[in-house]
């Protein structure tokens, strides 16, 4: 139970990350403007650097014991500065318009939000199943979190840009949903290998019905509004799925804290 501060870092990590690489990759797309990519980053380089700050002053080391020995726990808050200064010199070339090498920028960031996470993944890793599961549910979840937030923000952009193409805003709400049903998928993979205590059983069901079911059942009404530029319907629409992708998310780091299994 008290490592579970430590979920909320790797919430605010998972969020950053996946919000950068989204970031990232609109820009290469060239179908958004260069100030949108500018406020989205610079949220999501809040949202890091309040997780790096909140790492600093956790003792992970004794909130996870089988840890602390660990190579990967030392470490994890120098890799992910790197990706907060990355990020910072990303959007400061977005800023004074130098996209091209904004965007070299931002594939250093996807790599080393990369290692970031798989840093983050071999640190707590349970040692009962390692590394990688974890590593598979950090990337599912930063990239559904980023694909939530960004289009959450980019509907409020078309609302004072109302000639910008649909298309950027439909293709991350069908990012949201296929990452969903990965999502689910590694969730039922997780309780078909690993099982979980009926004693928070309704944790489990919790996260499956608020973060993946229901972020599932938005993705189509999101779709046909934002299809037929109905983005101010679409845009609420995208405020309720952040807030279930963002519950989900918060439960699930949660969950893994208390049993060890990653979903």
């Amino acid at each position: 139970m008290q490592a579970i501060p430590l979920g909320f870092f790797l919430f605010l990590a998972e969020l950053a990350a996946g919000g950068l690489i989204v970031t990232t990759i609109l820009d290469w797309d060239g179908e958004v403007s260069a100030g949108f990519l500018f406020l989205n980053g610079t949220f999501l380089l809040g949202f890091l650097a309040l997780g790096i700050w909140l790492r600093t002053v956790l003792p992970a080391g004794r909130m996870v014991d089988y840890a602390a020995a660990r190579p990967s726990l030392s470490a994890e808050v120098w890799v992910w500065s790197l990706v907060a200064l990355l990020a910072a010199a990303q959007l400061l070339c977005i800023r004074i318009d130098r996209r091209r090498v904004g965007r070299g920028m931002g594939v250093l960031v996807i790599a080393a939000s990369l290692a970031a996470i798989g840093t983050s993944s071999a640190a707590y890793g349970s040692p009962a199943s390692g590394a990688a599961p974890l590593a598979a549910t950090l990337l599912a979840g930063a990239l559904a979190l980023g694909a939530v937030w960004s289009g959450m923000m980019l509907g409020h952009w078309y609302l004072v840009t109302p000639l910008l193409a649909p298309r950027p805003l439909l293709r991350l709400n069908g990012g949201m949903a296929a990452l969903a049903v990965v999502q689910g998928a590694l969730a039922v993979w997780a309780l078909l290998t690993g099982g979980v205590d009926d004693a928070v059983s309704w944790l489990f069901w919790l996260r499956i019905g608020v973060g993946i079911a229901i972020p599932i059942a938005l993705a189509l009404p999101i779709w046909r509004t934002a299809r037929v530029r109905s983005m101010m319907s679409a845009t609420g629409l995208l405020y309720v799925a952040l807030g279930m992708v963002l519950s989900g998310e918060i439960i699930a780091k949660s969950l893994f804290f208390l049993t060890g299994i990653p979903i």
